[in-house]
């Protein structure tokens, strides 16, 4: 949930985001902040709010409330945007030296064997 709230403040509501000028021209505004209410197991009722907070101006408050389900939405096609144009860049050998079998980051020290800590 707070993946998916980041994405949508820094993401989906970088076009409302609003811009002051300044000697070098202009930058964004504050920043920013996103709330939710709601519960992920009830998406329905879920709802992120995204807010600008010092802002020199003292305005622009609320810039987007966007319900979960549309987050997720735009997010999905975000992804399935983004995703081959990343997977491409890493090329095929990014996978080279991985081992076969996950192992254990620290070993187990009880007894029990080797454990992911």
């Amino acid at each position: 949930m707070p993946h998916l709230a980041a994405w949508t403040a820094l993401i989906a509501c970088r076009s409302l985001r609003p811009t002051h000028r300044t000697p070098r021209g202009r930058e964004p505004c504050g920043v920013l902040r996103v709330s939710w209410t709601g519960s992920q197991n009830a998406p329905r009722s879920c709802l992120f709010t995204v807010t600008v907070d010092f802002c020199p101006d003292g305005e622009h408050r609320v810039l987007a409330q966007v319900p979960y389900r549309e987050a997720a939405e735009r997010f999905r096609g975000w992804l399935a945007d983004t995703a081959p144009a990343v997977a491409a860049a890493a090329g095929p050998d990014r996978l080279d030296g991985l081992p076969a079998q996950p192992r254990p980051v620290v070993a187990d020290t009880g007894g029990e064997g080797l454990a992911l800590f």
